[in-house]
C-alpha cells in the first residue's frame, strides 16, 4: 500500500531520500547523545549565575531601596527565565546543534550578528575578569585579618590563573557536573555565613529580636525606597546578577532527549532559587550596613568584624564559589573562539594544544580586565547596562519573533510546527524590556559617575 500527502506525494519516495534517511538515523541516535538530565541542566544555570553576584547584591537594594530593590530582582528574576525559554524553544526548533551566536547567525542579519558575537566577548571576558578581581579580594582579606602582606598582586592574579586553567580544560558542561555539585555546596555555605553573621549585628544592635521596625531604626540609610536614579543604579546589577543565557543553547543540546522538552523548567528553577538567595543576602546585608552598603558585602563585614572565624571559612568558600564558576562562564566564549578559528569543528574535535593555548589565552585576557578596573560594582554596573540587557532580553526576544513569526520552524522532525503558546507575546516583550532598560540604566549610570546624579 502507498500512502499519499494530499498533494500527491509519494511519502514511501521521501522515506527513501538520502537526507530525510539520514535525519531519521540521526534522531534515532538522539538519546544518546545528551548526559544531563534536568537537575544537571539547573545546576549549571544556576552556578553561571549566582557566584560573584551574591556580594554585590546588598548594593542594589542600597541604591534602590529594599521595597524597590526586592521587586526589581523578582522582575529581573522573571525576564531571566524568560529569555532562557524562548532561547530552550528556539534551540528545539533546530534539526542540528547551534550556539547562541550560531542562532543569531542563521535568524538575524550578519552585521547584527557581529555586533552580538563582540558583546558576547566583551561580556565574558568581563565576568571572568569579575570573578579573578573578586578572588584577589578574597587574598586580600586574609592579608588583613592576619595584619600582614603576604604576596603580591602580581603573584596572586598569576597563583589565580594557574588554579583556574585546569578547571576550565573540560570541554562540555556535562564534564563539568562534579563542578557545579562543589560549586553549589559552596555558594549554601557563604549565603548561610554572611545571612548568620548579618543576623548576629543585628541582634547585638537591636538588643532584641530582629523585626522590621527594629533593623530600619536601627540601621541609618535602610530605606523602603531611594531616588527614581537609584532604583535605574539598581537594574544593572539585578540584570547582570541573573544573565546565564550564553550558555543555554549549548546546555540544551547536552540534556538527555527525553528531558529536552521539559528544558524550560530548568530555567524557572534557577532563576527561583537565584531569588531567594538574593534576596535574602541582599535584604539582610542591606540592613546591616544601610545606605553604606558596599560592592562586596563579605569584605565589609570581614572590615567590620576582622579575624571572626566563620568569615574567615566564608572567604574561603567563596573562593572556592569563584573558581569553580570561571570555567562555567568560559566554556560558550571558548566555542564562540574555537567555531572561529577552526570553523565547523567542534570544540570536542580540536586537538589538545589548540584547545590548551586558547583557554589560556581567554583566561589571561580576563586578568588583565580585572586588574584594569579594581570596582566590582562598576564592572558589573556598566556590563548589565549594555551587554546583559542587549544579549540576556533583546536578542532572545529577537530569536523568538524571528523564527516563529514567520511560521513553522522546526527542523528536528519532532512534530513541532506551529509557534509555542505565547511565544510571540514572549518575544515582544524580551524585545521592549531590553530597548527600555538599555538606554535608561546606560545614561543613569554615566550620569551618576559624571556627578550628575547622587
Amino acid at each position: 500500500m502507498v500512502c499519499k500527502q494530499a498533494g500527491g506525494e509519494n511519502l514511501y519516495d521521501q522515506e527513501q531520500d538520502p537526507l530525510i534517511k539520514r535525519k531519521v538515523d540521526d534522531d534515532h541516535l538522539e538519546p544518546d547523545r545528551g548526559q544531563l538530565g534536568l537537575p544537571g541542566a539547573v545546576l549549571a544555570l544556576l552556578c553561571t549565575c549566582v557566584g560573584g553576584g551574591i556580594v554585590a547584591v546588598p548594593r542594589a537594594l542600597s541604591l534602590a531601596g529594599w521595597g524597590v530593590g526586592i521587586p526589581i530582582l523578582a522582575t529581573s528574576a522573571a525576564l531571566n527565565a524568560l529569555s532562557l525559554h524562548c532561547l530552550f524553544q528556539v534551540s528545539r526548533a533546530q534539526y542540528k546543534p547551534l550556539s547562541y551566536q550560531e542562532l543569531v547567525r542563521k535568524y538575524l542579519p550578519q552585521s547584527f550578528s557581529v555586533i552580538v558575537e563582540a558583546s558576547i566577548a566583551v561580556l565574558l571576558l568581563g565576568a571572568i575578569g569579575t570573578t579573578l578581581l573578586l578572588a584577589s579580594h578574597v587574598f586580600r582579606s586574609v592579608e588583613y585579618s592576619i595584619g600582614a602582606p603576604l604576596v603580591s598582586q602580581d603573584l596572586i592574579s598569576a597563583l589565580l590563573l594557574a588554579i583556574a586553567l585546569p578547571l576550565c580544560l573540560p570541554r562540555s558542561f556535562a564534564a563539568l557536573w562534579w563542578v557545579n555539585i562543589v560549586n553549589f555546596a559552596s555558594t549554601l555555605g557563604v549565603v548561610l555565613i554572611i545571612c548568620s553573621q548579618c543576623a548576629e549585628i543585628l541582634l547585638a544592635r537591636t538588643g532584641m529580636r530582629i523585626t522590621p521596625s527594629s533593623a530600619v531604626d536601627a540601621t541609618p540609610g535602610f530605606m523602603t525606597t531611594t531616588s527614581p536614579g537609584g532604583a535605574l543604579a539598581a537594574v544593572p546589577l539585578a540584570l547582570y546578577v541573573f544573565f546565564c543565557q550564553i550558555g543555554a543553547p549549548q546546555l540544551y543540546w547536552e540534556l538527555r532527549a527525553d528531558h529536552k522538552r521539559q528544558a524550560s523548567y530548568s530555567g524557572t528553577f534557577a532563576a527561583s532559587i537565584g531569588f531567594c538567595l538574593y534576596v535574602a543576602v541582599g535584604s539582610l546585608g542591606f540592613a546591616v550596613f544601610g545606605s553604606q552598603t558596599q560592592g562586596d558585602i563579605l569584605m565589609q563585614l570581614s572590615g567590620h568584624n576582622p579575624g571572626n572565624r566563620w568569615l574567615c571559612v566564608g572567604q574561603a568558600l567563596f573562593g572556592s564559589v569563584l573558581l569553580l564558576a570561571t570555567p562555567l562562564v568560559l566554556t560558550p566564549l571558548r566555542a564562540m573562539v574555537v567555531s572561529r578559528v577552526a570553523g565547523d569543528v567542534g570544540v570536542e574535535h580540536v586537538p589538545f594544544n589548540m584547545h590548551f593555548a586558547i583557554t589560556a589565552s581567554l583566561l589571561g585576557i580576563a586578568a588583565v580586565v580585572a586588574r584594569a578596573i579594581p570596582f566590582v560594582d562598576v564592572l558589573m554596573g556598566v556590563l548589565g547596562a549594555t551587554c546583559v540587557a542587549f544579549l540576556a532580553l533583546t536578542v532572545p526576544g529577537l530569536l523568538a519573533l524571528r523564527c516563529w513569526s514567520s511560521g513553522p520552524c522546526s527542523d528536528n522532525g519532532d512534530g513541532v510546527d506551529a509557534p509555542p503558546r505565547g511565544s510571540l507575546l514572549f518575544g515582544y516583550t524580551l524585545v521592549g524590556s531590553g530597548l527600555l532598560c538599555t538606554p535608561l540604566t546606560l545614561g543613569c549610570l554615566v550620569a551618576r559617575h559624571l556627578g550628575f546624579l547622587p
